[in-house]
């Protein structure tokens, strides 16, 4: 497992989430440090959770018949890549909308997940807590890398 953070900073601590290694994506791009750390291999699945400028680069990363799984898209809906790499790697490309699942799709997804978070093997990120009125210095801080935790805002 190979994650990814806009900066080192944003590396959490070791063991606090599972992944074996992270590229920071600050001082090297997404398929240089994918390549590095799977011998040139690629990755066999990219979940895209950023789409827009990470887009090509996670088609980039991918390993032969690897598969990139979109789920967003932001700010910048519309993307553009090699066409003639995408078919010569036979790369497959996947779009989620998660907020069409059901209740019961979702109910299946948490379903699958409880062992592993019951085994602490999918920790809960830590949380801090906020007034609400601290909400739009807390979306800048947040967008500047600034809070480590998942925050809640309360009234």
């Amino acid at each position: 497992m190979i994650g990814t953070a806009r900066k080192a900073a944003d590396i959490p601590a070791a063991n606090v989430v599972p992944v074996d290694d992270w590229i920071d994506l600050e001082t090297v791009d997404l398929a240089t440090g994918v390549r590095r750390l799977t011998n040139g291999r690629g990755a066999d699945i990219v979940f895209d959770v950023v789409g827009g400028a990470l887009f090509e680069q996670c088609l980039s990363a991918l390993a032969w018949r690897g598969l990139q799984v979109a789920i967003s898209s932001s700010p910048e809906p519309r993307v553009s890549f090699n066409l003639v790499d995408f078919y010569h790697n036979e790369s497959r490309l996947f779009g989620v909308d998660s907020l069409k699942l059901s209740f019961e799709e979702t109910g299946e997804i948490l379903r699958r997940l409880t062992p592993g978070i019951e085994a602490g093997t999918f920790p809960p990120p830590p949380v801090e807590t906020f007034r609400l009125d601290e909400g739009p210095r807390l979306y800048r801080d947040v967008a500047e890398s600034k809070i480590k935790t998942k925050p809640i805002l309360v009234p």
